[in-house]
């Protein structure tokens, strides 16, 4: 029988680390790629992840978006509302959002140009955007089909709705270098820790970071920061955007994968694929400023 405190350490055993799982969420390009094939295969669903992907909403609080709570001037969308999935019996009901708070976020002009072209196809009900009668499904789940036509037909990643919404929309504002409190806001969490677990940063963040800290012409024995390094350092786009201004359906300019390119003919999202070396060239396709109501007399 062994005696008790014999062995006076315990013997060293070698483990090995579990590579850490990689974040999965979308960037600009996939996000981009997302809302065009959305918009011409399933274009009832178009508004409805256009909110999601720009705003970061949960999947409750799209579905509870209501006329009365989008503001024109100045272009604001308050959240205060957010739909409960049904249990058993109980079917879906309208409550108030997490926490019981209530806060307001700005809306661009390319979200207000979705909405509107969203209620003059007559997609909108007479009260909420995304409910013609005013009820809701059972287990908030109408929108998960059409997000996976979509996916499988675009060769992207199946990812949830939690996922391509908020998970992607802090990760794309953190990898372009905005500061966690605004993501904190936009997102509506109550501590940075929380918004921290959302905010993933992506390649190119790390090597945005070392070409800003790259030596200037002459502080070292050669001469490393030519002219191209600079511009390069200056101007080149992060996540595959260009870098110029961006205004949704007035004014995009992307990098697109000539291997997964499509011509959408009434689309704001309209691409032209040109592959010029290989199958996998990124081809830039810049759209110029339009008036308003351009796109919506297009797409009827």
């Amino acid at each position: 029988m062994p005696q008790r405190n014999a062995r006076r350490s315990i013997p060293y055993v070698p483990t090995e680390k579990v590579i850490r799982k990689q974040p999965r969420w979308y960037t600009e390009l996939d996000r981009d790629r997302l809302l065009a094939g959305m918009f011409e295969m399933q274009p009832r669903w178009y508004a409805f992840f256009y909110l999601t992907t720009r705003l970061g909403l949960r999947t409750g609080e799209v579905y509870a978006i209501s006329r009365d709570r989008v503001r024109d001037v100045p272009a604001t969308l308050i959240v205060d509302r957010a739909v409960q999935r049904g249990y058993k019996d109980r079917p879906a009901m309208l409550g108030s959002r997490k926490n019981h708070e209530v806060y307001t976020t700005a809306l661009g002009r390319d979200v207000l140009e979705a909405i509107r072209w969203h209620v003059d196809q007559g997609y909108a009900g007479p009260q909420f955007l995304f409910s013609q009668d005013g009820t809701f499904p059972k287990h908030l789940d109408s929108h998960k089909r059409p997000l996976r036509t979509v996916q499988k037909a675009l060769g992207l990643p199946l990812l949830s709705h939690h996922r391509i919404g908020r998970h992607s929309m802090a990760s794309q504002a953190a990898t372009g270098g905005q500061p966690i409190r605004a993501i904190q806001a936009q997102l509506g969490h109550r501590s940075a820790q929380s918004t921290e677990v959302y905010a993933h940063l992506g390649s190119s963040a790390q090597l945005h970071l070392v070409r800003a800290l790259e030596p200037l012409v002459g502080a070292t024995g050669f001469e490393p920061a030519t002219s191209c390094s600079q511009s390069l350092r200056r101007e080149e786009p992060a996540s595959g955007t260009l870098p110029c201004k961006r205004s949704g359906h007035q004014e995009h300019a992307r990098w697109v994968s000539a291997s997964s390119l499509f011509l959408i003919g009434k689309s704001p999202y309209s691409v032209i694929a040109g592959p010029i070396e290989a199958a996998m060239t990124i081809v830039a396709v810049a759209h110029t400023s339009r008036e308003p109501g351009y796109w919506r007399g297009r797409m009827k």
